[in-house]
């Protein structure tokens, strides 16, 4: 059987980035999209396929087009389980037998980033898809679950100064958190929609 050997434009067009096709599928009006979803890591993977395939045939070697999935697969499982570069690049060492080298740990300090950006991406899908909108208003006084100045979780009062509607979130501040209303400094910290208490 003939092995078939990719060029790199197409195996990217061989593993598209559907994650605007696939969201409407995944997302349930009830439940906020989290970064470990399935679709996130995929779509960050992909986001990094370009360089991390010029990586592996760097040394001339070509990319078969059964691995293409299995990289994806293993990239997202990477972006899953760790957050840096480096560690991103000791998983893929440790997991699936890669000879990482400081090349690739460069590379792949972009996962993370893309794993957030996949993330955002999917939030603004799932608010538009199920119109999601705040029930509170700028001035609003709120109470949220915060970490307080000696490192343990308990409510605080605040007030919502600003409102991401396509991320659903509130900007609250809190003055018992050291947050500021001038100048430099913190201002506030932001909170899912569904996390303000009543």
């Amino acid at each position: 059987m003939q092995q078939q050997f990719l060029s790199l434009d197409l195996c990217l067009h061989r593993a598209p980035d559907d994650l605007d096709r696939l969201a409407p599928m995944v997302l349930k009006a009830e439940e906020r999209p989290v970064r470990q979803q399935p679709l996130v890591l995929r779509t960050a993977a992909l986001s990094v396929l370009r360089p991390v395939l010029g990586w592996l045939s760097q040394d001339g070697d070509l990319v078969r087009e059964d691995e293409i999935d299995q990289i994806v697969e293993q990239l997202a499982a990477a972006a899953e389980a760790e957050d840096d570069g480096y560690q991103l690049a000791r998983f893929l060492d440790r997991r699936h037998s890669w000879a990482v080298d400081s090349q690739l740990t460069e590379i792949l300090n972009d996962l993370p980033y893309q794993v957030s950006r996949a993330h955002d991406r999917l939030v603004r899908i799932w608010v538009k898809l199920h119109g999601i909108r705040p029930s509170h208003g700028l001035g609003d006084i709120v109470h949220i679950r915060a970490w307080n100045k000696e490192g343990r979780i308990e409510t605080v009062r605040g007030e919502i100064i600003s409102i991401k509607t396509d991320q659903a979130k509130y900007l609250v501040n809190c003055p018992s958190l050291g947050h500021v209303t001038e100048g430099m400094g913190c201002h506030g910290i932001y909170v899912n929609y569904e996390s303000i208490n009543p």
